[in-house]
């Protein structure tokens, strides 16, 4: 990788598996988390700026291009680990050149997935974000990220399941389909669940935290400065 500094903005991720030492089979557990990284690293590959990797314990973290589906990305993760994860959301940029893999790297997109991390486990949010120098936008968002949070705890396995699978598929009636059901069986339990909003609204949540990242003066200072 290049030994210059970025300018641009990126978001740094940073997951940490919830009560891993209760887990029967953590080798179990660690081998699959390491599966699904790879997965990260290879269906996202255009998008990751430093690969996937795990870090301390349970723990893992990467790097994406601040235009990544980030929505995306984490819907993948939910689908193919079975064990609930905390995720932080860092939005900034970084003060050390990049790296092939997301180790050995320092900066303010780093600081902020760490502390939104720690906001994810003290409130028990499945993700939480922070955009860095917009303390009071990312407080905002981290209140619609709580009402989601609410609304998918409600959800039966099978309610999150026809989530899972319209995020992937993109189509109610494909989703039908995939199951064997008639597609007013899957409007139904959307309706019921509120799962075509909580799919919209993460997905707003995400691109708004981007989008401003990628506008906000606190990185273009830093730009200046580099």
């Amino acid at each position: 990788m290049s030994s210059t500094v970025p300018t641009e903005p990126f978001v740094a991720v940073i997951g940490d598996l919830v009560g891993s030492r209760q887990i029967e089979d953590r080798a179990a557990a660690q081998e699959r988390l390491v599966e699904v990284l790879e997965l990260l690293n290879t269906k996202y590959r255009e998008h990751v700026a430093s690969r996937f990797v795990v870090t301390l314990g349970d723990e893992f973290q990467g790097l994406l291009a601040i235009d990544a589906p980030v929505d995306g990305l984490w819907w993948t993760y939910q689908r193919e680990m079975p064990y609930p994860t905390h995720f932080g959301f860092g939005f900034g940029t970084l003060a050390t050149p990049l790296k092939a893999e997301a180790l050995g790297m320092d900066g303010p997109c780093w600081y902020a997935a760490r502390s939104a991390l720690e906001l994810a486990e003290v409130e028990a949010r499945r993700f939480t974000v922070e955009i860095v120098g917009e303390p009071a936008t990312s407080r905002r968002l981290n209140k619609i990220i709580s009402l989601i949070d609410r609304t998918m705890e409600r959800w039966t396995p099978k309610q999150l399941d026809t989530v899972l699978l319209l995020q992937e598929l993109e189509s109610q009636l494909e989703v039908a389909e995939s199951r064997g059901v008639k597609a007013q069986t899957v409007s139904g339990s959307l309706e019921a669940s509120l799962g075509q909003d909580v799919l919209d609204s993460i997905s707003g949540v995400l691109e708004l935290a981007q989008s401003i990242s990628r506008t906000s003066p606190s990185q273009e200072q830093r730009v200046e400065i580099g």
